[in-house]
């Protein structure tokens, strides 16, 4: 049954462990979890992102983000929330082909260390503040202290 619905299994690179991450994300504006599995190849690369108003899917390699659940359940609302992410689908993939022709198209790493370059070259804000990299850090050392 498997093979009908996802097709054969990718081969698991030797060098990667096959790892799938769980976040718990609960505070007193949210509640959520952000699901990663490092078992696939990085053309595979997605983030699963559940919280209280809805979710998100983000697509690593193609820099795609679709939103979806946040719905009421009923019929309409379900079919509008399809239309919705085909959409949202459709809008990130020609951005991504303009940027790709345009030769504008960046991975994140690429943007964030160019806006930290330019914020230390023209003594302007970085786009990520050290409090808030402190935080990531002090996050993602517990979620490795777990592994």
């Amino acid at each position: 049954m498997q093979e009908t619905f996802l097709g054969k299994l990718c081969q698991i690179f030797p060098y990667l462990q096959p790892i799938e991450v769980d976040i718990i994300v609960n505070s007193a504006k949210c509640t959520g979890t952000i699901s990663f599995s490092s078992g696939t190849p990085q053309s595979k690369s997605i983030i699963d992102i559940h919280g209280t108003k809805g979710n998100l899917r983000v697509d690593l390699f193609n820099s795609t983000i679709t939103g979806y659940g946040g719905g009421t359940g009923t019929i309409p609302s379900r079919a509008l929330e399809n239309l919705s992410q085909s959409y949202s689908i459709l809008v990130n993939s020609i951005s991504a082909v303009l940027k790709v022709i345009s030769g504008q198209f960046r991975q994140g790493h690429y943007t964030v260390i160019k806006r930290f370059v330019e914020s230390v070259r023209y003594n302007t804000e970085p786009p990520v503040t050290l409090q808030a990299a402190r935080d990531v850090m002090e996050a993602m050392e517990k979620i490795t202290a777990q592994m």
